[in-house]
């Protein structure tokens, strides 16, 4: 999942830092760039789920529009590149790299190797099937013929020794002897023209031209299995504009502080680039492979969309292109997941006004809410029970019950239950309706999940807003053991003003109700010598305190305070 973004020359912002926390916090005054922040999730979502949109980013959706390309770049000048990095947390990458690339491509080669030595295993008194028994076969106990009737073949059907770099080297050689000297005879035609497993195999195809090729794909995909804290990647990104569209200028994908690629754009025409890694000596790549990359590699399209699939054909039969393609690719697919409908919710500051009557005929409840849409929260209450039960019991405080009602067919109220009196919700107070749709997000929201709230203590009174951070603590903490602390699976960026809010969640951490390091709070301010915005990270200490932003009250309001206590002498 998402753990961060760093950014440079974004909208009002020379560059910034956003680390996400289970409670992320944004304060600062109106119009001093909170709201960007809030857009860039939005921006990266819509540009997810804009499959075929021919440009970076798509600036337009239903909860946002960004007008012109120009308008993300700080003080809409183009000369200095947009730049933004994605940090996520993936914990299985590990077990990807190992099991789908790997593996799979190590016991590729063993099979392949293993059929070609199999169909004439008296070649070299069978020393080449007894190299690969000995030095790739954990089982010793299989002898050749259990070997030619099982099969290598399948992968996780035979338990294979990865063996060191000289092993693999001297079975690739062997292979490659034994091929040259079959070359002229029936059975390469066997080998080449009559097993469809291989024909339609890199691997086979590698082993039979290009040995160096099969040795220079292990290499890579060695030094990636190699890779310590795996899990952490980041992602980045520059952009230019020309042509009233955004292009992705630079590329780069780091695993482990390790960077896999980097891939330069060519300014003017787009259609070239140039390729770098930590991993890889591009050096060593011949101009077939550097022109299958060019190929793939289209920068007039979205972030999660540019490169395009890399599948064998008779132009395109590079093992090292098909792997190292294959696996930025899937990493890529991993960021986009990171940014779709269950795993980024949004609650805007302005809701669905209450109604008397909701007309309830899509009998459907979602992962994530329209929060302006007053059906769509009447229908999530109606459907679903374990829902609403959260719901009440944060409402309980408070004396009062939801519930949702049905008039005449389709037609449902919204009924609330207070002091054992039931009203209509255009009946009590307009605060909670506005913050009824903040609770169902909330405990609506998947594992794993970003929601985004702006301005949640919207109509609501200093005690209901303080009480949002007890809210807001239960949603993001799942439990609290002595053995594990504090466990989290759910993450909330909220925007607010709320004095009360922020001293209940500080009196909260000092309680030992949640630890400051699930706790990151963020102020904006406007910075004169630069004409920019900064975001600044407040620090917590372990028992909440921390300093007051100082332009958090206005001067307004503290010469108020001022001149009232002048007043009182």
């Amino acid at each position: 999942m998402l753990t961060g973004i760093k950014f440079k020359n974004y909208k009002a912002f020379l560059e910034g830092h956003l680390e996400i926390k289970p409670v992320t916090i944004l304060l600062g005054a109106n119009s001093v760039g909170k709201s960007s922040l809030i857009q860039l999730f939005l921006m990266l979502q819509e540009t997810a789920l804009a499959k075929n949109y021919k440009s970076a980013l798509k600036l337009h959706g239903g909860l946002f529009s960004l007008g012109e390309g120009i308008n993300l770049f700080r003080n809409k000048d183009s000369n200095n590149a947009l730049h933004f990095e994605i940090e996520f947390n993936e914990p299985a990458l590990s077990e990807t790299i190992q099991r789908d690339f790997f593996d799979r491509y190590f016991d590729e080669v063993i099979n392949f190797s293993y059929f070609i030595f199999s169909r004439l295993p008296n070649n070299n008194n069978g020393s080449d099937l007894k190299f690969i028994q000995e030095k790739f076969i954990k089982d010793k106990s299989s002898n050749q013929k259990q070997l030619r009737d099982i099969g290598l073949f399948g992968h996780g059907k035979r338990d294979l020794n990865k063996s060191s770099r000289e092993d693999f080297i001297s079975l690739i050689t062997r292979t490659n002897d034994f091929i040259k000297k079959i070359k002229d005879r029936d059975i390469f035609k066997e080998i080449t023209q009559s097993i469809f497993y291989f024909r339609s195999n890199f691997v086979g195809q590698m082993l039979l031209h290009n040995k160096d090729e099969i040795i220079l794909t292990y290499d890579f995909l060695k030094k990636l299995q190699e890779i310590k804290n795996s899990e952490k990647v980041s992602i980045e990104y520059d952009f230019m504009y020309g042509d009233s569209a955004l292009k992705i200028k630079n590329f780069k994908l780091k695993i482990g502080g390790f960077e896999i690629v980097n891939v330069n754009f060519n300014d003017v025409s787009g259609a070239e680039s140039f390729i770098t890694s930590d991993i890889v000596d591009f050096e060593k790549i011949n101009s077939k492979q550097i022109h299958d990359f060019k190929q793939v590699f289209k920068n007039n399209k979205t972030v999660f969309s540019f490169i395009e699939n890399y599948e064998y054909t008779e132009h395109n039969n590079s093992v090292f292109c098909f792997y190292f393609i294959n696996f930025i690719s899937q990493v890529i697919n991993k960021l986009e997941e990171s940014f779709n409908t269950q795993k980024i919710n949004y609650v805007s500051p302005l809701r669905a006004h209450p109604k008397r009557y909701y007309f309830l005929d899509k009998a459907k409840a979602n992962s994530f809410l329209d929060t302006l849409d007053g059906e769509a929260i009447a229908e999530i209450l109606k459907e679903d029970s374990t829902l609403k039960e959260s719901v009440n019991n944060w409402f309980k405080k408070f004396n009062l019950h939801i519930d949702v009602g049905p008039i005449k067919d389709i037609i449902h109220q919204i009924v609330v239950k207070q002091n054992s009196l039931d009203l209509d919700i255009t009946d009590v107070g307009f605060g909670v309706s506005q913050v009824l749709p903040v609770i169902i997000q909330g405990f609506l929201s998947k594992e794993r999940s970003i929601t985004l709230v702006e301005q949640p203590e919207i109509h609501l009174h200093p005690k209901m807003q303080a009480d949002l951070a007890d809210l807001f603590i239960d949603i993001a903490v799942r439990k609290h053991t002595k053995k594990d602390g504090f466990v989290t699976n759910k993450y909330l960026i909220i925007e607010t003003h709320s004095e009360y809010l922020l001293k209940r969640l500080r009196r909260r951490i000092s309680e030992n109700k949640i630890t400051p390091d699930k706790v990151a709070i963020y102020y904006l301010e406007p910075q004169e010598d630069t004409k920019s915005a900064q975001i600044k990270r407040i620090d917590i200490s372990e028992k909440g305190a921390f300093d007051w932003p100082k332009d958090f009250y206005t001067g307004d309001l503290a010469d108020d305070i001022t001149e009232f206590l002048r007043n009182q002498i």
